[in-house]
C-alpha cells in the first residue's frame, strides 16, 4: 500500500493480513508492481520521477532508478 503523504509503502503480509513496517521510497508513491517470481516490487514515485525497487524477501528498498 502506498502512503502518498510520507513517501513510504506499507507491505502487507498476505497470510496474516497484517501490516509490516513502512519502507521509505521516493516522493508520492503512486503505483506498485511485483515481478512474476515475486522477488522484487517496483514503486513508481510520481513527484520524484523515480522508481524504487524493493526486495520482497527482506522488505528493503534498493537504490532509486531514474
Amino acid at each position: 500500500m502506498g502512503n502518498l503523504n510520507d513517501a513510504t509503502v506499507t507491505p502487507i503480509h498476505v497470510l496474516t493480513n497484517t501490516a509490516r513496517p513502512p519502507i521509505p521510497v521516493g516522493k508520492t508513491p503512486a503505483a506498485i508492481v511485483v515481478t512474476p517470481n515475486g522477488k522484487t516490487a517496483y514503486v513508481s514515485n510520481r513527484d520524484g520521477d523515480t522508481v524504487t525497487p524493493i526486495r520482497t524477501a527482506t522488505n528493503t528498498a534498493l537504490p532509486l532508478c531514474q
